[in-house]
This record gives structure tokens, sequence and C-alpha cells, in this order.
């Protein structure tokens, strides 16, 4: 089965994009809006016009492909807060748009589960 989650740019990458959840804080009425909020919080790789559904999306399948939880990568007191597993997994995101953009025929669309596959810390390589 082949997922194509990052195939287009970093947010059409079919908002699979990756592991943690770069959560926010939106105004209330943005937030009832569903509109992209003027200011997140803590976004420093997705685009920031992403929108709250979009945002919950992709972290929902970020999770998915890690088989993780939102406090894999997230402080349940303060979801902005920068962690080890947050930086990870920002430059995980930067490696696979890169690949995805360099390679966009031969690598069919890179996402956090080509390697993953469900698991925090993929297979290690036979030897």
């Amino acid at each position: 089965m082949t997922r194509n989650r990052w195939s287009g740019g970093l947010l059409g990458l079919g908002l699979l994009a990756t592991a943690a959840c770069l959560l926010f804080l939106p105004t209330p009425a943005v937030e009832a809006q569903g509109a992209a909020p003027s200011i997140w919080k803590d976004v420093q790789v997705l685009p920031k016009t992403i929108t709250k559904p979009e945002l919950k999306a992709l972290m929902k399948t970020m999770s998915k492909d890690l088989g993780v939880d939102c406090e894999f990568c997230h402080k349940e007191s303060d979801f902005a807060q920068d962690t080890n597993h947050k930086k990870t997994a920002r430059e995980m995101m930067r490696m696979v748009e890169e690949m995805n953009k360099k390679y966009p025929t031969t690598m069919k669309g890179v996402t956090c589960y080509s390697c993953h596959r469900g698991k925090q810390e993929p297979d290690k390589r036979p030897k």
C-alpha cells in the first residue's frame, strides 16, 4: 500500500506532513470560524496559514505514522513548549520535504510512515 501524503508543497503534502503536534493558540473568533489564525504560538516548519482543521489532521496522521500520542512530543501543560521530540520532528519534516522536492518521481511521496511504519523508531537496516 502506498501512502502519498507528501506530494506537492509542504501543506499540500496531503497534510501528512509528521512526529509531533506543533500546537498553537488561536483566538476564539478565528477558532470558531475555522480560518487560519493570524498568529500561531509555535509553528516553525508548517505554513503560518495552516488552518486548525488542517493542523489537527496533520498531527493525527503523524501520530499514527509513529504510533504515538500527543504527549510523545508535547508537554501536556503547554503544548507550544519545545521538547527534544518536537525538534526532531521538525528536522524530519524538513528532510521529508527536501526528499520529495529533490526526487519527485523516484521517491513517490515519502512520509513519516515510509520509514516508521507505525513505530517510534524506524527498523534498523539488516546487517
